[in-house]
């Protein structure tokens, strides 16, 4: 029954990539990159979990904002060092940049190291399958972006996933709970 699943969930990938005339439309480059970045998830997730033990999630957040500043400002001043002098200090251009630094990225992860402290990696990791179903649906409002019957059946496929998931763990829950 498990390799069901699995085939059932890769079904729903390929049906993602296939363009409008069912055939596959991808670049090697851009797999090979999204592999990367997979198991990049994995090991931050896992990281994650250890440090939430031991840490505030303000804290982690803080850190992790700190390290990144320290580690892209070298790379800025070398890409692009004429620019950081000439930027003009001006509120109107400067409150939006805040707004997404704040509310999107720092409480966002906030929530998100919270929500690993107490769900565990591997429910954590469920929900963020979420991702590109509201980024689909998002751009479609937002930018006008094509919903095709690919994707619509892929996202389907995706939240199916997701409640099958937790069906099981509910169910593992439970099975742990009466073994007790």
């Amino acid at each position: 029954m498990a390799d069901f699943w699995i085939y059932y969930f890769l079904w729903g990938i390929i049906l993602m990539l296939l363009g409008p005339n069912f055939t596959l439309q991808f670049n090697p480059i851009g797999i090979g990159s999204l592999f990367f970045a997979v198991a990049t998830a994995v090991v931050y997730a896992v990281l994650l979990k250890r440090l939430t033990m031991l840490y505030s999630s303000f804290t982690i957040v803080t850190w992790l904002n700190i390290i990144g500043a320290i580690y892209f400002l070298p790379l800025v001043l070398i890409v692009e060092p004429g620019q950081l002098i000439s930027i003009h200090f001006e509120w109107g251009l400067w409150y939006p940049l805040i707004m997404l630094a704040v509310f999107a990225s720092s409480f966002a992860f906030i929530f998100y190291t919270i929500g690993m402290h107490h769900l565990g990696v591997s429910r954590t990791s469920i929900f963020a399958n979420f991702i590109p179903v509201f980024t689909s649906i998002f751009s479609y409002f937002m930018v006008q972006e094509r919903l095709t019957l690919n994707t619509l059946s892929g996202m389907l496929l995706v939240i199916s996933g997701v409640i099958i998931a937790q069906q099981k763990a509910k169910g593992k829950n439970a099975a742990s709970v009466v073994s007790s």
